[in-house]
């Protein structure tokens, strides 16, 4: 009943949550109550399919909203595991990777929530910290880095507008 009552908090992550869960309890979960299925976007599943670029402009805009809710899912997640080292490990790399990304997009993208950030200086200084703990490789440390640096030098707007040129 308790991670009944821990599930009904995860917003749209409970497919991560479940399977997270599942490896910290040593017991697969099957809780029928909660569906596992959302929907974003119009149908188009991929940006290839968009051909008008403010239709790409739109589709991310959605994607970028969707990623603050899984931020706080993740956020969420890691508090209630404990005894899974290796999950906890894994569930801090996708909150990392997360905050880097929407530093830029939510400069750009218009949404209802968007998830508080840790300052870029924050998340540089834990991808060290998630380097010499074994969280994140060398090759994570280098790709934090560069988007940290990318955002610092080029501006978080700039960034977001040469992902969003590079991924239409």
């Amino acid at each position: 009943m308790k991670l009944k009552k821990n599930l009904s908090y995860i917003d749209l992550g409970l497919v991560h949550a479940l399977l997270y869960l599942s490896l910290e309890h040593n017991n697969l979960l099957h809780i029928p109550e909660k569906l596992t299925t959302y929907r974003v976007g119009t149908g188009i599943s991929t940006y290839s399919e968009v051909i008008d670029y403010s239709k790409f402009l739109e589709n991310k805009n959605k994607i970028v909203c969707l990623f603050n809710r899984i931020l706080e899912d993740f956020r969420y997640l890691g508090s209630l595991i404990t005894s899974c080292k290796q999950c906890k490990k894994e569930i801090q790399r996708t909150i990392l990777f997360l905050e880097l990304y929407l530093s830029a997009e939510n400069e750009v993208f218009k949404c209802s929530y968007k998830a508080q950030l840790p300052s870029l200086n924050s998340l540089f200084f834990s991808s060290i910290r998630y380097y010499f703990d074994g969280t994140i490789t060398v090759k994570d440390l280098y790709n934090v880095a560069k988007g940290v640096l990318a955002q610092l030098i080029l501006g978080r707007k700039k960034v977001s507008e040469r992902r969003s040129k590079k991924g239409y």
